[in-house]
């Protein structure tokens, strides 16, 4: 596809992209938790024995998760890597790479991720230093989906694999993980969604046509440009 190995080059500046982005975020990360409160998770957690077992497990975790993705983005930049990954198998890499971070995003969660390690409704509450609500889960998911549809050239078939597994994590969230879920808010976001992916795909259509009219055109100019050499290079008829 002329389309996706285009825009090859865009795919390995945006993993240059990510990897300083990610280090950056975890060297702040680093200094916050540091400063503040290490073992609470920056105050996240209450102070109790379990509140800060999970506490340093979350920033652990987080702290690894920075690491080992950095590194990644770094490895998909070197030579030798892009030239075994072609513009097609890239786009799958950075896809999986997006799902990835999406479930992240939601595990990471300081409810979720209380909800995860096999804490209840009702300790996990307790556990927390303020009320839980969607809201911050709501807005973290559409920042980061929004941004990565919006910004990156992956196609829109690509990026409807990514729009379902939010579907998917609504549904998770609604029915199991959140304490008090609101549902107008999930709704309002899935509709956010849909109404993003259609506008996705009409971009990537004007794009498509655009691109077939610039290498019509281009084909064209060489065609003439050849005839005209051609009609030089020819000896005049005796």
């Amino acid at each position: 596809d002329a389309f996706v190995k285009a825009n090859h080059a865009r795919f390995i500046q945006l993993c240059r992209f990510a990897a300083l982005s990610i280090s950056v975020f975890l060297a702040l990360f680093v200094a916050w938790v540091a400063a503040t409160d290490w073992s609470t998770c920056g105050g996240l957690y209450m102070r109790s024995q379990q509140g800060k077992a999970i506490g340093e497990r979350r920033v652990y975790f987080i702290i690894a998760l920075g690491i080992v993705t950095s590194m990644i983005g770094a490895v998909l930049c070197v030579r030798r890597c892009t030239a075994i990954l072609n513009a097609a198998n890239f786009e799958k890499v950075i896809v999986f790479l997006v799902c990835f971070f999406v479930v992240v995003l939601v595990v990471q969660n300081p409810y979720i991720f209380v909800r995860v390690n096999g804490v209840g409704v009702a300790e996990a509450k307790l556990l927390l230093m303020r009320p839980y609500t969607d809201e911050e889960l709501i807005l973290m998911l559409h920042m980061f989906i929004t941004t990565f549809s919006l910004s990156t050239p992956v196609r829109w078939a690509r990026t409807l694999v990514v729009d379902v597994l939010a579907l998917l994590i609504a549904i998770l969230c609604c029915v199991w993980l959140s304490p008090e879920p609101i549902y107008l808010t999930w709704g309002l976001f899935l509709l956010s969604r849909l109404s993003a992916c259609r506008g996705k795909r009409s971009m990537e259509i004007s794009h498509r046509k655009s691109f077939i009219l610039v290498a019509r055109e281009r084909t064209m100019r060489a065609q003439a440009e050849f005839n005209l050499h051609t009609a030089k290079v020819q000896p005049p008829p005796s």
